[in-house]
């Protein structure tokens, strides 16, 4: 199983319009956006990197992996995958894809 970084995870989270609502001593409080099928005192609770490695981590992240698959109609597998990449290599491949996209056109 491919090692999750809290670093990619938050990026997605922000990317896709979740807030960061506080930073407690084990965790980041993220708000879901406007159009999700939450409640309004929903909460995805993102460990600290502190946490990286641990069995708790994992626990909380898998948990976070299931609901984002769900909402974002996107594999589990490949969030793992996206999320055990550097931060720096997700943009990277976020920007060849837009030059290929504009290879096509």
């Amino acid at each position: 199983m491919k090692k999750i970084k809290t670093a990619p995870l938050l990026w997605f989270l922000k990317y896709k319009g979740w807030t960061l609502e506080k930073k407690t001593q084990r965790y980041y409080v993220m708000l879901p956006p406007a159009g999700l099928p939450f409640e309004q005192d929903a909460r995805f609770y993102v460990p600290l990197e502190k946490f990286e490695g641990t069995q708790g981590y994992w626990d909380s992240v898998s948990g976070l992996l299931e609901s984002l698959s769900f909402l974002y109609d996107i594999e589990k597998i490949e969030l793992q995958l996206m999320f055990s990449k550097s931060l720096d290599k997700i943009k990277k491949d976020i920007e060849d894809r837009k030059g290929m996209v504009a290879q096509a056109s």
